[in-house]
């Protein structure tokens, strides 16, 4: 009820038309700075070009909107990025967006603890539906961190999307945003901890005892955000 509740604040709540604009430019142009990094930087393959410059072209031809949900529609993963990457600054993680080539291989940022001692390589991820929690949780690859798109994790048909809540009020809430990313990703490592040393939640063997060093780089990168 309370997500309820809070949707239709927000759907009611009158949004003056430049403020929104100006808004959507501000969101919109962090976007594409972050598109362009990766384009310029590394030495990306041509179908990593290809799809960059293609969600490129959407932003960019996206120079106006007049309905806040309509946010919901663009492409959502490179907004999530953006949202992690404002949190990250706001508790002043030491957080760098990897190059074209590094994010074709699973790896969207390079996260330092704020002393130094540590350094993760984490791809981050809205989807945390049970097949992209298969595709991601994988022995191999760098560790994923499921990262929130709605406000809630929970009641995600209700809430509003973390996209929306700043077009409409011009606000960010990163610590309820780093909030929600530990308590569903501690959830996670609790699970495929269960994997390696025991049953599996989605079916014996689903990750062999190699998953140690996984769980161990994921675990490094919560250890780090739980510094904020």
């Amino acid at each position: 009820m309370l997500n309820t509740a809070k949707r239709l604040e927000l759907e009611h709540l009158e949004v003056n038309p430049i403020e929104l604009g100006y808004r959507w430019d501000a969101l919109r142009g962090k976007v594409l700075g972050l598109i362009d990094f990766r384009l310029e930087n590394g030495n990306p393959r041509q179908w990593y070009i290809d799809h960059y410059l293609y969600d490129k072209d959407l932003f960019e031809n996206a120079s106006y909107i007049d309905e806040v949900y309509w946010v919901n529609r663009v492409p959502n993963g490179i907004l999530g990025e953006v949202f992690f990457l404002e949190a990250c600054e706001y508790f002043g993680f030491d957080c760098v967006p990897t190059g074209g080539d590094e994010d074709s291989w699973g790896a969207d940022f390079r996260l330092a603890s704020r002393d130094g001692r540590q350094t993760r390589f984490v791809d981050v991820t809205i989807n945390t539906s049970e097949r992209g929690l298969r595709q991601k949780n994988r022995v191999g690859t760098f560790p994923t961190l499921f990262i929130p798109w709605h406000t809630d994790y929970y009641d995600q048909r209700h809430s509003p999307s973390y996209a929306e809540e700043y077009l409409t009020t011009g606000t960010f809430d990163a610590d309820m945003f780093v909030d929600g990313i530990l308590t569903f990703n501690y959830r996670n490592l609790h699970d495929l901890r269960r994997s390696v040393w025991r049953d599996s939640p989605w079916g014996e063997g689903y990750m062999a005892q190699d998953g140690i060093t996984y769980l161990r780089n994921l675990e490094g990168v919560l250890d780090i955000l739980k510094e904020r």
